[in-house]
């Protein structure tokens, strides 16, 4: 006689069941999803994902356009107060001579 605990043999079944099971569910899934796909096209999600990512784009770009207006707009009023400065450097020295 072969002794088993109580259950032993129940608990591997169910282990296979619950493997076969988990199996199925996937096919059922993956099928479901290349039907779904056939009909309707690739989901919106993506879309929405592209979209999202060109106007995140495009901020980026305006935004950079911005900081490089401020920046020469910056350069400029440097440039422009240098330049005030050698002219009146320049009408002291005529002056003087």
């Amino acid at each position: 006689m072969v002794e088993r605990a109580i259950g032993a043999g129940l608990n591997r079944e169910l282990f296979v069941q619950g493997e076969q099971i988990d199996a199925e569910l996937d096919n059922l899934i993956e099928r479901r999803d290349r039907q779904r796909r056939q009909e309707e096209g690739d989901r919106l999600e993506e879309e929405a994902w592209k979209e999202s990512t060109r106007r995140h784009n495009a901020k980026l770009k305006a935004e950079e356009g911005r900081t490089r207006l401020e920046w020469f707009k910056h350069l400029h009023s440097v440039y422009a107060a240098r330049t005030d400065e050698y002219e009146q450097l320049i009408q002291e020295i005529e002056r003087t001579y």
